[in-house]
Parts: C-alpha cells; structure tokens; sequence
C-alpha cells in the first residue's frame, strides 16, 4: 500500500498512462483521506499485524481473512516493505510499499491488497505491480512474482515478471513519467483516470464528458444510438453517477450542520426492521406456530455462517480460513441450492 508521498508513486501510475495531464492538473492540491481509503488503511493494519479484531464486521473480517490466507506461514512474511525503482542515472523514479514479501532462492513473491469493490487492471499491464516488481528486481535480481487480492469482489490474481523484462519494465514506467511531465498537457476523462482524481473539479476534460450527456441529445429511443455512442454514454454515466453520490455526501453533511439548501431537507426514514434473537422469537410465538412453521420463515446467511464457522475451526484445528470454508461447502451441500445466474453489465478489463 503506498502512502503517495513520492511525487510519481506507483499507485499514480495507472492514472497518469491514461490521463498524463492530471499529475500537473493536481499540483498544490490538498490530500484528503475519503472514509473508503481510512477503512483500507485500517485493514492494511489489521492483515500486517495477522489479527481479525473483533470489532470488524463480517464483511471486513472476511477480506482480512482472505488476504491472510494468501500466505502460506504468514508469520514468514515481511509487511509493509519499502521499494524503490532507480533509472540508469541511479536517479529514484518511483517508490512506494509493497504490502507483504517472501524471498524465496529464485524467486520474490509479493502482494498488494486491494479491499475496494472496482476491479483494477491485470498485475501485466497494471503500472502500479510493474513498478514494485521492477524495484524488487533492482534490489534481489530475481523474478518476481506479484499478486493482487481484491477480496471483496472474489479476485485473487498473480503473474511472473522476469529479470528478462528488467528494461522494458524501466522505459514503460519512464515513459508514463516523461509524459506527465510533458509542457502539452494531455487530458484524458474517463471513469478510471477520473476515480481518484483531486482536479476533477476544474478538469475541462471531466466537464466536457458531462456536456456530452446533454438531454437534448440522450432523450431520445436509446435504440436509435449507434454501438459507439452507446459505449462513449456508458462511460459518461458512470462519472456522473460518481459525482452524483459525492453531491448528495457533501449536501447531507452541510444540512446535518445546520446550512440550508434551497429546494432541499433532510428526512428521517424508518430502519429495517432485523432479527437479532430467533430462539426468543420462537419462544415467543411456539404457542400457535410449530417449529416447522417457523423454520420456513428463517433464512440463513452463509457468509456470516461460513465466516463463523471458518474462524471457529482455524481456531480449534489449526487449518487454514479457505480450507475452512471449503470443508464448510462440502457439509452443507445437500442443504444449500443456487439461485439462477444474473447477468451484468460490466467493463471490460
């Protein structure tokens, strides 16, 4: 997990292949940590230390759990490791942390964790993984594997940069930086390269994507949009409905402050009502329903069930949380069914 302080860190580097312009865009701009990068931080912690504190939810346990379960003998690990990529002129291009390392005699193996829920490119052609494998490179002159485990979405992912690619590694990563730093500023929007960025507010790029999206111009059959104009649309919407959600976050904390909003309030909606005792509850209406009756009525939660079950048994047989879980599968099989399959509309990597 890189902390950003080196000007081109390698968690910048993905933006600034796709949209150089925003490295200058962002200059002088106040760094502030959004609750999303507060809770990775903490959860960073959480794997670097191999605890699951109690005060975790289960989702967040859950993600912990399966970043720790990406290294056998965890204990063997080294967390939070500096890595710096040097150019030929022993000048530092990049530096950032990668979040665990194991030196093995031919090979380093290292992952970062991702504990957000938007897919990121491919460890091959993701920037970020080139670099920390480049300055690994540099510093053990052994291939290197590197991992992304995005446990949230289900993703755990890997690939082998060899010493071979040391100089293609090094002129990929130059470029990106010579382009950022380029007199013409190039400004590309998308919902990638716009995601993180801090200038999206005065990004011309950002507001043109919005003007294209122009009721005068969607308000029409969306049968009648070419395949290209549909796409170009998409990608617009997701900036938009980005923004969107940010425009509502800042309103409701300015009303909670007591600034008013023309044409707009803050109202008070009931909460779902939850379940927290059902052998109370049964207790309670046993008198006139049968226990089959009321069982009909349950529905259980398999990931709060597996997540249970799963760190009872680490805990008692000493096993692994996937290996757990995949006992836990087997258990229950003839009890659990599947719903049908949904199809999704997503990005294509």
């Amino acid at each position: 997990m890189s902390n950003g302080h080196h000007n081109f860190s390698p968690s910048s580097l993905n933006r600034l292949a796709l949209c150089p312009g925003s490295y200058k865009m962002q200059l002088g701009m106040k760094e502030e940590e959004s609750d999303d990068a507060s809770e990775g931080t903490m959860l960073h912690k959480c794997v670097e230390k191999l605890t699951i504190p109690d005060e975790l939810s289960m989702e967040q346990a859950s993600a912990v759990g399966r970043c720790i379960d990406c290294m056998p003998n965890p204990e063997d690990w080294r967390k939070e490791v500096k890595v710096k990529v040097i150019d030929h002129n022993f000048n530092l291009l990049t530096d950032g942390t990668v979040d665990a390392m194991l030196v093995e005699p031919t090979l380093v193996i290292a992952w970062d964790w991702k504990f957000g829920r938007n897919p990121v490119e491919p460890v091959e052609r993701n920037y970020q993984m080139m670099a920390y494998a480049l300055g690994l490179m540099q510093s053990y002159g052994r291939d290197v594997q590197i991992g992304i485990a995005q446990p949230r979405i289900g993703v755990e992912e890997s690939y082998i940069f060899t010493v071979d690619e040391q100089e293609n590694l090094l002129n990929n990563i130059t470029r990106v930086i010579e382009q950022a730093q380029s007199d013409t500023l190039v400004l590309s929007a998308s919902e990638e390269a716009c995601r993180y960025c801090k200038a999206k507010g005065k990004c011309p790029a950002y507001q043109n994507k919005f003007e294209q999206m122009a009721i005068a111009t969607v308000d029409q059959h969306t049968s009648e949009l070419s395949t290209d104009v549909l796409a170009q649309y998409l990608d617009s919407w997701k900036l938009l409905k980005s923004f969107g959600t940010k425009l509502e976050h800042q309103a409701k904390e300015r009303l909670l402050r007591g600034e008013e909003i023309d044409g707009w309030m803050l109202k008070s909606k009931a909460g779902s009502r939850v379940a927290v005792d059902a052998q109370g509850i049964f207790n309670a209406v046993q008198d006139c329903i049968t226990l089959d009756q009321f069982m009909e009525c349950i529905t259980v939660s398999l990931p709060q069930l597996e997540e249970k079950y799963a760190r009872t048994k680490k805990e008692t047989d000493g096993i692994t949380l996937k290996q757990a879980k995949t006992e836990l599968c087997e258990v229950i099989a003839g009890f659990v069914s599947r719903k049908s399959d949904q199809v999704v509309l997503t990005k294509k990597r």
